[in-house]
Parts: C-alpha cells; structure tokens; sequence
C-alpha cells in the first residue's frame, strides 16, 4: 500500500515530467527572439536540472 509521503513523491514526479516536456518542447522549438541568451541558456540548464531531478524521483519512486 502506498503511503501518503510516497503519493506525494509520485505526484510531484508526475508534475515535474509534465512541466519537463513542456520546456523540453518549447527548447526544441528554437530560441525566441524575445529571449536573451542569458534567458535562453539558463532555461536549458533549468531544463537539464529538472531532468536530473526527474530521474532521482523516478528511481524513488521504483524503491516503493
């Protein structure tokens, strides 16, 4: 049976990947002129930070 701290771990896990593929997809777009590159490159550190993250929380996850 999961506990209330593991369902909170698989939510926020479940979260994070949908907020991952939507910068992955925005990334993938190509750089907007709206952005500087300062912005542009933070967000793909951001992006491989989330990734990072998103697999520890996945390997938790698998441990339940």
């Amino acid at each position: 049976m999961i506990q209330p701290h593991q369902q909170r771990v698989i939510e926020e896990q479940k979260k994070l990947q949908e907020n991952l593929d939507k910068l992955s997809e925005f990334l993938n777009n190509g750089k907007s002129a709206l952005l500087s590159q300062e912005d542009w490159d933070d967000l793909i550190l951001q992006e491989e930070s989330m990734d990072s993250y998103n697999e520890i929380l996945k390997r938790r996850i698998s441990r339940f």
